[in-house]
């Protein structure tokens, strides 16, 4: 079975629109849609993926948030990433502008929110070939 992501550039100027549509696809698709309680530190989440497998991502929450992975804010996190609310941060293998920004693989996630509960969701494509 295969997924697909399909990803949607596009700018209006000068009542001009132009518009570019890719998709990525390929056998696994694991994926987190979460409503987070507010006020959480270092919350954690069971996500994991191979960072030579991944091959798109695309992540949103309805307020601004943080996310870790690997380890907590307090430890020595993989990567870190500061959401801001309603703006989707994402990457795929297609886009071709910038190398994946996952330097390890991620083992496990975790996040810290803001007072408020927050809807938190995470779409990834990856090769599932071992």
């Amino acid at each position: 079975m295969s997924f697909t992501h399909t990803f949607t550039k596009s700018l209006t100027a000068g009542g001009v629109t132009v518009a570019k549509s890719f998709d990525v696809t390929d056998g696994s698709n694991p994926r987190l849609s979460e409503t987070l309680a507010g006020g959480t530190t270092n919350g954690q989440l069971a996500f994991a993926f191979d960072t030579a497998k991944l091959k798109s991502i695309w992540i949103l929450a309805n307020k601004d948030m943080s996310i870790f992975t690997n380890a907590p804010s307090t430890g020595a996190p993989g990567k870190t990433i500061a959401l801001k609310a309603n703006l989707p941060y994402e990457w795929n293998l297609d886009d071709g502008y910038f190398a994946n920004p996952f330097a390890v693989s991620v083992t496990t996630l975790y996040y810290t929110t803001g007072g408020v509960d927050t809807t938190f969701v995470l779409e990834t494509i990856v090769d599932p070939e071992v």
